[in-house]
């Protein structure tokens, strides 16, 4: 158990254990409001599950590290691609910029929502800008970093690429159906 707080650190309830909760979610939080609360932070060095409004979700601008460049050594200037922070988004526009051996910054050209940590981000360039021998995607980063102070934690989701090299799946994920 710990607290769920507002952005501005106001106590609101408690919670339960914040491995129950999700960045994004707003059902089953338990807590009242006069408007609609959605999880915008776990912080697990104090336990704490920090509250916002809807709006508070987006951003556009991520912090990446955990770097695995398919077809390239490094970036060595920004690059105009596409980028997924999920299985079921579909990809955005933005540019990336390497920002140390290991890590990116991504801006999208419209805001996402609920951007989190321990995500995987998924690049890929346009056909355009591609080799006959490129494979998509680009750049497949592990661990997205704080998009805002202080970061925020999630699963990981895998590229379109990694789940066919897999194999077929049922509804429910499972292997070799």
């Amino acid at each position: 158990p710990g607290d769920f707080v507002d952005e501005s650190g106001r106590g609101l309830g408690r919670h339960r254990g914040m491995i129950g909760y999700t960045v994004g979610q707003r059902r089953g939080l338990g807590v009242s409001s006069s408007a609609p609360l959605y999880v915008r932070e776990k912080r697990v060095e104090d336990n704490t599950v920090v509250l916002s409004d809807d709006k508070s979700l987006y951003s556009d601008t991520l912090y990446a590290g955990d770097l695995n460049l398919i077809d390239r050594e490094s970036i060595q200037e920004p690059i105009r691609c596409s980028a997924k922070i999920r299985y079921s988004h579909r990809e955005e526009p933005c540019v990336v910029t390497q920002t140390g051996a290991d890590k990116i910054k991504v801006v999208f050209d419209e805001p996402q929502r609920a951007i989190t940590a321990g995500q995987a981000v998924v690049m890929a360039l346009p056909a355009a800008q591609m080799h006959l021998e490129d494979v998509e995607p680009i750049l497949h980063v592990r661990d997205l970093g704080a998009l805002r102070e202080p970061a925020l934690v999630a699963p990981a989701v895998a590229s379109d690429v990694e789940r066919a090299a897999r194999g077929p799946r049922d509804d429910l994920g499972h292997e070799g159906v």
